[in-house]
């Protein structure tokens, strides 16, 4: 059991999280009760999930020397010794050959598309992309996107124009939040040195306003009875900019242990789901 746990720490199974957003298509399409369109969600979010977990191992074995001499990397079950490089790279192999079959009897064209484009994007990013100020969060920012386009695809739903402006820019705002925390609590990562941190701060400033007039837009496009979702939105934002400023809290998984941002994610989802399914 310790050994899969370590197993599933390389493949960094808490970043699956993200992979959620393949979900979103289908909650807001309104085929949330659909077993079908949930199995085609699902299956878009492990295969999502697996893509990124081949990244990271891809990562962390090329890495792995680097990764030894970190003072937070050296933790990492292949850089400490937990896990055998031989075996890894057995896993790896077994995890390439399951990406392949996976993407050879994938009858949706246009799925099969956004998951290999997101599969290159992530190996260039980890390859030398993560060292370059402001793209890198473009890249983190537009693989939320991706997510999300390939939710819409598997399940052949149309997705709103808004609702991909608005997962964009939430994406920067919250990357923009994890990159301000970084430099001011460790500023570890490589390309802080470029961040000064009055940048960082007027980053998510912007974005956190283009996410509320996004979001402001798409619920007004779906009907006047959806704008309290915007306003529950925008309250989510601004407890988010409070804590960015008042306390050391900017990793996405922090912030959603706030149980004020909690509740209102909950809120926001049971007002969603009455108005959609009911």
């Amino acid at each position: 059991m310790e050994k899969i746990f370590y197993y599933l720490k390389e493949f960094r199974y808490t970043q699956w999280v993200k992979n959620l957003v393949v979900y979103l298509p289908m909650f807001f399409g309104g085929k949330f009760t659909s077993i079908e369109t949930i199995q085609h969600s699902t299956f878009a979010f492990i295969l999502f999930s697996l893509t990124a977990s081949l990244v990271y191992v891809i990562n962390d074995i090329r890495d792995v020397e680097e990764d030894r001499l970190h003072p937070e990397k050296k933790y990492r079950p292949l850089a400490s010794g937990k896990i055998n490089n031989s075996e890894i790279k057995l896993i790896l192999l077994f995890m390439l050959l399951v990406f392949g079959l996976s993407l050879y009897f994938i009858d949706q064209t246009e799925f099969k598309l956004v998951l290999i484009t997101y599969f290159i994007i992530n190996i260039l990013y980890s390859l030398g992309l993560k060292r370059i100020p402001i793209l890198e969060m473009f890249i983190v920012s537009f693989c939320y996107t991706l997510r999300l386009l390939g939710g819409g695809f598997i399940t052949n739903i149309e997705i709103s124009p808004w609702l991909n402006l608005l997962i964009f820019s939430g994406a920067m705002l919250i990357i923009g939040g994890k990159r301000l925390t970084e430099k001011r609590n460790s500023n570890v990562r490589f390309v802080l040195r470029y961040y000064p941190e009055k940048l960082l701060r007027s980053w998510v400033v912007i974005t956190a306003i283009f996410s509320i007039i996004f979001m402001f837009l798409y619920t007004i496009a779906q009907g006047l009875i959806y704008i309290p979702q915007s306003i529950i939105f925008s309250l989510a934002i601004i407890r988010f900019l409070f804590l960015l400023e008042t306390t050391k809290k900017g990793e996405s998984t922090e912030i959603l242990y706030d149980k004020i941002i909690l509740s209102l994610l909950i809120l926001f989802t049971l007002y969603s789901f009455y108005i959609i399914y009911f």
